[in-house]
């Protein structure tokens, strides 16, 4: 049986840990919150994960969505202390293991970053690991992804290039609904309009379904 004291020194190395870029955005209020639908306050701590972490071809709906209000722990970069922040949007633009923070975490964990930096460690709080979407990662864990910006009513400040949905009108509320070019989607809402963002890669949406996007490619041109 392992003493308290080795079993301290090798459980932390057993946590899966990931790598990406940190940036930092403006969350939107509860009044416009992200795909989570949980509004941020001043003082809260936040996070949104890449869309591939987030499945959001599995979760065209993001309130259902059963990362939302999950935490992740993530490393400061000069002194290794953890900071946790709480899960509640997706980040549109974000390579697989990039994040997206609030502008006062961001300070926390790269005091002297410039708005966007590299190689950045987190994990999940409580153990577990991140699963990628379908069709895998859209950019390397730890590189440049070129834009990020998170799906919800935040304001992206990291100098990326944000990637903002718009919106499409609607006419059933619940109902998802899908670009003409079936590379955004959206779930109607009731003011009859959809907040658009895209599918995952590898997939498409068709009809009003999330698909393979060779195998709604093979149906549509059939």
């Amino acid at each position: 049986m392992l003493s308290s004291t080795l079993a301290s020194v090798l459980l932390p190395l057993l946590t899966t840990a990931y790598r990406g870029d940190l940036t930092y955005y403006t969350p939107g209020p509860a009044s416009n919150p992200g795909s989570c639908g949980i509004g941020w306050t001043p003082g809260m701590d936040i996070v949104a994960l890449s869309h591939i972490y987030m499945h959001s071809f599995e979760y065209p709906n993001g309130n259902l969505n059963p990362r939302c209000g999950s935490k992740i722990s993530i490393r400061n970069v000069e002194t290794a202390e953890a900071h946790e922040a709480l899960v509640i949007d997706t980040c549109m633009g974000c390579a697989e293991e990039s994040i997206d923070v609030n502008e006062e975490l961001f300070k926390k964990v790269a005091p002297h970053g410039d708005g966007r930096v590299h190689g950045v460690e987190w994990e999940v709080v409580g153990g577990g690991e991140m699963t990628g979407g379908l069709g895998g990662s859209t950019g390397g864990s730890s590189g440049g992804d070129s834009s990020s910006g998170s799906s919800g009513g935040g304001t992206s400040t990291n100098g990326g290039g944000a990637v903002m949905p718009g919106l499409r009108a609607c006419e059933t509320p619940g109902e998802t609904v899908c670009s003409d070019d079936g590379k955004m989607f959206g779930t109607c809402q009731m003011d009859h309009t959809a907040k658009m963002m895209s599918v995952a890669a590898g997939t498409a949406c068709r009809g009003g379904h999330i698909e393979l996007a060779k195998r709604s490619a093979r149906m549509y041109n059939a």
